[in-house]
């Protein structure tokens, strides 16, 4: 199963910033199950992560920008619409994804503002015996099926 979720239209409102920050379109983490692989694309770059555990919100990330550019652990802190305060376990649409930059460090990677999130349940409709054909199944992915 493939699901998007992209805004509905550009709001410009007075309202704007606290429906980015109480009401806006996204996914909790905690929701996701293990395996799941979701697509994340903010304004620069594409990141793409399958969940390990999504109550702590640690993935395996790999990106096409200057951080993640080869697979590894981390963790997904949440969303923020720029300032200190953050929701955690979340990826909010219009709202910057913080990302820690590795599992041995504290350091926090934060990305431009999430324009679009793709979620791919690929063993859903599968039994355990069988996986999708690769033809189905982006490129990037193929490693995470083995």
């Amino acid at each position: 199963m493939i699901r998007t979720i992209q805004p509905d239209s550009e709001r410009i409102d007075s309202g704007h910033l606290i429906s980015r920050l109480i009401g806006s379109d996204g996914i909790w983490l905690n929701e996701l199950k293990v395996g799941t692989v979701v697509t994340v694309t903010t304004e620069h770059n594409d990141y793409i992560f399958r969940i390990i555990c999504p109550q702590t919100g640690e993935v395996e990330i790999i990106s096409n920008g200057s951080y993640f550019q080869k697979r590894q652990i981390t963790r997904i802190v949440g969303s923020t619409s720029g300032g200190s305060m953050i929701r955690i376990n979340w990826i909010g649409i219009n709202m910057y994804l913080e990302i820690k930059e590795s599992a041995q460090t504290s350091r926090i990677v934060t990305t431009s503002e999430v324009q679009k999130i793709t979620i791919m349940e690929i063993y859903r409709f599968f039994p355990e015996s069988q996986k999708p054909q690769r033809r189905f199944i982006p490129r990037i992915l193929h490693r995470w099926l083995n």
